[in-house]
């Protein structure tokens, strides 16, 4: 049976990782968008998920399929409350939540084996007044590699 790709396994496998990690009890993890369901605090595997694939040039017949993926995602955090003291707890939080999921992929780079490697990268960071408080969005992508068997 042929592996057509691997970010399904790859999303439900961080998102699994994630959600059992002790300091992130309590956070809201998604595999995909959340929307109006997002909590105060979430991280979301919300994409743009990116997929290359090249037939890898050395290998049995048929050949391998070499995979790189990007999966986009991001820490959302909201909380009550106006001023500096504030928008400074929240962006502070973002940033943790990011950590944790920056030490999730550093500590298994592998995703449960799902990938040959992963990365974390952070690509940006969105702050404003929420009608519920102050909110940060704390953007990522994750790079990961991995070869099919076809």
């Amino acid at each position: 049976m042929a592996t057509t790709t691997r970010i399904d396994a790859l999303k439900v496998a961080l998102a699994d990782a994630l959600a059992a990690r002790p300091a992130l009890a309590g956070v809201q993890v998604g595999s995909a968008f959340l929307g109006d369901q997002s909590l105060r605090e979430s991280i979301q595997l919300a994409g743009p998920d990116d997929i290359t694939q090249e037939y890898a040039t050395l290998g049995r017949t048929p050949l391998a399929v070499d995979e790189t993926l990007s999966l986009g995602g991001f820490v959302f955090v909201i909380r009550p409350g106006a001023g500096e003291d504030t928008i400074r707890a929240v962006r502070a939080r973002a940033v943790a939540l990011a950590a944790e999921v920056e030490g999730t992929i550093r500590a298994d780079p592998s995703i449960g084996a799902v990938v040959k490697w992963a990365r974390f990268r952070a690509s940006g960071m969105r702050e404003g007044a929420h009608p519920d408080g102050r909110a940060c969005l704390f953007d990522f992508t994750i790079e990961a590699f991995s070869r099919l068997s076809l």
